[in-house]
């Protein structure tokens, strides 16, 4: 027996709860990327021999070998970060939107336009902008831009939009420069000392 309600509420209460949740796993996975590239480079900062005798036996070569595995190491670690990172920010873009149109509808019961579905189409971004963004996060990164087509109230288009024109204060970027602070010490260490 299914039972139909006419306000559209519970579903966006249901989705604001799995956007925070999905907001909070990413911002856990992005710290925790952090925080295992700050343990490497402070383990290498402090090592009291690093790279190892083994590497310095191995002349040059040794020495390239360990500067590439790290280098690769910390680019994974880093790309990750930012990711995960680009779409905690998307999904509070997407919690602020849904706050503020409950709230509106709080008082004021949502017209039929705003219920009315309408098709989004991704937007595209080009592949250079892709790859800066890996590095050092500039555009805004939204998840349905990855999707074909997706069915969205319009009144949630129109709060989704304005919650975007005005930015998530993030702290992304310095997360970034962190990153990129603690691979420029593991890679110095490992090349020149």
């Amino acid at each position: 027996m299914s039972t139909t309600t006419t306000s559209p509420e519970p579903y966006f209460l249901q989705y604001m709860s799995d956007t925070r949740a999905y907001h909070n796993q990413k911002e856990s996975m992005a710290y925790a990327g952090f925080v295992l590239q700050l343990a490497i480079a402070g383990s290498v900062a402090i090592a009291d021999c690093w790279p190892p005798e083994w590497i310095h036996d191995q002349g040059w070569a040794g020495r390239l070998s360990a500067v590439v595995a790290l280098l690769v190491l910390w680019l994974f670690l880093h790309v990750m970060m930012t990711w995960h990172l680009q779409l905690r920010d998307w999904a509070s873009v997407e919690t602020a939107a849904l706050t503020s149109l409950l709230t509106r509808w709080h008082t004021t019961p949502p017209t039929a336009d705003e219920l009315a579905l309408k098709q989004t189409s991704p937007s595209v971004l080009p592949l250079t902008t892709r790859l800066r963004n890996s590095i050092w996060p500039s555009a805004p990164v939204h998840l349905f831009d990855f999707l074909d087509a997706v069915m969205v109230p319009s009144a949630l288009l129109a709060a989704r939009c304005k919650q975007s024109a005005q930015g998530t204060a993030t702290n992304t970027r310095y997360l970034a420069l962190g990153s990129v602070g603690a691979g420029a010490v593991e890679l110095t260490r490992t090349a020149f000392f």
